[in-house]
């Protein structure tokens, strides 16, 4: 309240407030009992933003002040609405302040206080200047006209664009809003005195990627050759063929062995184990043949109702395998 104190002295301040009203209820002004009301309101409100302003409140005191002011005009209103503006750091707003107070033309007859307080005004808005951040904006990428700059979510008009800007000093937000550009914020601290530059840089928004082809479609599989099956009972059953005869010639020496060393019905009892394993031979070959057997005939069968739906070769062409069927079973010719 240096200010304040420099106009005030040691009076309090509701005591000064009323006197400046009281001063100001000339003839000229005069209204009888609604200039005494308003008198008397715009007093209370001033003392209530005075106490504010004490507290630190000092959004709430500028807001009381302009209500004083509103109710009854004088100049030592504005003037401690001012110092609250200072203090709660809107310097912009203090400094217009200070220049109503003084730029305003007063009566010769006016309070000498009314006076005391345009000098102060006038001082406390040279002082101002300085005070005041300054910013820069600039803007790349894009002319400026088409960037669509804010400051605190106001747009900054375009031949501000690159010039410097007073702002009051806190946190800023820089943004821009340009068509077809990916949008863009810069937040920013100024302290009083400041000269700061802050250049926005306009990147043009990402396409959308085009789309990935999909991979292309595997070659289909190959067909398995239907008469494969056919072809493979008539392989499994010329093996059952080979099992077969195999364990038969073994039947059969095993059996002339066991027979060579008994005497009619009479044989070594070391011959068990041989008699045993004859039969089990036997058995073998037995099985051997018939699932043999049964393979060639379904494998043949196979083959001859030709599952491609084609007419069955009519010709002995080379390497083809062809079913034989006799009077003694069933056989299998051709080159493999």
């Amino acid at each position: 309240m240096g200010i304040l104190r420099g106009v005030l002295g040691r009076a309090t301040i509701g005591a000064f407030v009323g006197a400046l009203l009281l001063a100001l209820a000339t003839p000229a002004w005069a209204d009888g009992d609604a200039v005494a009301r308003a008198r008397e309101e715009a007093r209370a409100l001033a003392d209530k933003g005075y106490a504010e302003m004490q507290r630190g409140h000092f959004d709430a005191a500028i807001e009381l002040f302009a209500k004083a002011e509103a109710k009854f005009h004088a100049p030592t209103i504005l003037l401690m609405m001012a110092e609250a503006q200072v203090k709660a750091q809107k310097l912009i707003e203090a400094k217009t302040t200070y220049e109503r107070i003084a730029s305003e033309s007063l009566v010769n007859y006016a309070p000498q206080e009314f006076f005391e307080a345009q000098k102060k005004a006038r001082a406390a808005a040279t002082s101002l200047v300085t005070r005041i951040p300054r910013l820069t904006i600039r803007v790349t990428g894009a002319p400026p006209e088409k960037a669509n700059v804010t400051l605190d979510g106001k747009p900054v008009p375009v031949e501000f664009i690159g010039k410097a800007i007073a702002a009051n000093p806190g946190q800023h937000v820089v943004s821009h809003r340009a068509e077809g550009m990916q949008l863009a914020s810069v937040s920013i601290l100024l302290k009083e005195k400041a000269d700061e530059k802050l250049t926005l840089a306009l990147v043009p928004e990402a396409s959308s990627p085009e789309p990935t082809p999909p991979p292309p479609a595997a070659p289909p599989a190959e067909a398995l050759d239907p008469q494969l099956p056919g072809y493979a009972m008539l392989g499994v059953g010329g093996l059952g063929l080979v099992v077969g005869a195999a364990t038969g010639i073994l039947t059969l020496s095993k059996a002339g062995d066991i027979k060579d060393q008994c005497r009619g019905d009479v044989c070594p009892t070391g011959l068990v184990d041989d008699a045993s394993d004859a039969r089990t031979f036997g058995t073998v070959s037995t099985v051997s043949f018939a699932v043999a057997g049964a393979l060639l005939a379904g494998g043949g069968v196979w083959l001859a109702l030709d599952p491609l739906g084609e007419a069955a070769p009519t010709s002995d062409a080379a390497g083809a395998p062809r079913l034989l069927v006799g009077l003694g079973g069933l056989a299998v010719c051709g080159e493999f």
